[in-house]
């Protein structure tokens, strides 16, 4: 899997992440606040073969903005688990 490395620091209003699989998928995506408490599922799923990309827009499960803070997005596949760092500033 390639996951495309975007500029984390700081999240603006929308975090986009690009990645590609050679073949199906599962993938799963969640976002941790800095105590490692889940505040959001992105994706859950299993992608077809190709590009594809998740945008988080700084929101939690239940559509509430998060609060300013450090956030690790955590991008698990069979191929790879790749965990980025972000600052929300609001």
């Amino acid at each position: 899997s390639d996951v495309y490395k975007n500029p984390f620091n700081p999240l603006n209003e929308k975090t986009k992440v690009d990645f590609q699989f050679p073949e199906l998928t599962p993938l799963t995506i969640r976002i941790f606040n800095i105590m490692g408490h889940e505040v959001k599922t992105i994706n859950n799923r299993i992608y077809q073969p190709g590009k594809h990309h998740f945008i988080w827009d700084g929101k939690n499960n239940n559509y509430s903005i998060v609060p300013s803070g450090v956030y690790f997005i955590s991008v698990n596949s069979k191929f790879d688990h790749i965990v980025k760092k972000v600052v929300v500033r609001n």
